[in-house]
């Protein structure tokens, strides 16, 4: 066997032994609660009042699986095929970015701009949808449109729309085709679009690099290419007084000043709580 017994601070002190080299502590703690509530449905609480608890084989091996899984950097969240987000459940797959923390941020502005109002939003490059149905479900009185040049993404931002209960309609377009030019007209236009460029693979994890889609990660060419085509089309897409809010790769903060300011002199470049440019917020 893999653990000397079936106690559940065993599993746990398997997973220090066969993932400290690859996780921080921090990280690896939040890995360890991740993986019993997966299996066992505990709460922070119950994990540490339960440490001398025994568990079952199916239970000892569905962490075994998991720390095998891990070793290979394999994220958790597609591991156990879920995470949270906005305080919402989402599944998520290979076919779709695990949704950062910084991305809350960014929703959480929008909901401010607009809470009370009855408004059209359109979310470019919306993945697993998180976005658009966080959007969706504090703006109820919105209406969201989501597009993605992948139908996986699409599909499983469908099921992750009735997972939360909201209605978003859910487009497979890329926002490089004309097709993008028929969806209008909306008050706010959101994307966190592919933006790291190849030279930068070099400092990303494996985690990343080996498992999350390269499509909604890397440019092939400029860094700023999908925002320079989403300012484009947000001339047409947009109402008169119209807003534009961007995810924001911290590197490039003169480079956007620079290009956003050949659309609009209205614009902001906000920095996140860890104080790294995150958010980019245009009046057209």
């Amino acid at each position: 066997m893999f653990v000397t017994t079936n106690k559940v601070s065993a599993i746990v002190d398997l997973f220090h032994q066969r993932l400290h080299t690859i996780y921080d502590e921090r990280e690896l703690q939040n890995i360890i609660l991740l993986a019993f509530h997966h299996v066992m449905g505990w709460d922070k609480m119950t994990f540490r009042q339960k440490q001398d608890s025994g568990l079952s084989e199916s239970e000892l091996l569905a962490f075994n699986f998991m720390v095998k899984r891990l070793q290979k950097h394999e994220p958790i969240q597609y591991i156990i095929g879920e995470t949270e987000f906005y305080g919402l459940p989402f599944q998520v797959n290979s076919s779709v970015l695990i949704p950062r923390p910084e991305t809350e941020e960014l929703v959480e502005l929008i909901i401010n701009d607009f809470k009370g109002k009855s408004i059209r939003i359109l979310d470019i490059g919306t993945g697993s949808g998180c976005i658009a149905i966080a959007l969706k479900k504090h703006l109820s009185q919105a209406t969201v449109v989501a597009v993605d040049v992948s139908q996986e993404a699409i599909e499983t931002a469908q099921s992750n729309a009735l997972k939360n209960d909201v209605e978003v309609e859910f487009i497979n377009t890329d926002v490089f085709s004309e097709d993008i030019l028929n969806l209008k007209a909306f008050d706010v236009i959101v994307s966190n679009p592919p933006y790291i460029s190849e030279g930068e693979k070099t400092q990303m994890r494996n985690n990343v690099l080996d498992h999350e889609p390269h499509i909604a990660l890397f440019v092939n060419h400029s860094p700023l290419e999908f925002y320079e085509r989403i300012c484009d089309v947000s001339k047409s897409l947009l109402l008169p007084n119209g807003n534009v809010y961007f995810e924001l790769n911290e590197h490039y903060e003169q480079a956007y000043a620079t290009l956003f300011s050949k659309y609009t002199s209205m614009y902001v470049l906000i920095k996140d709580i860890n104080s790294k440019l995150r958010i980019g917020k245009l009046n057209f």
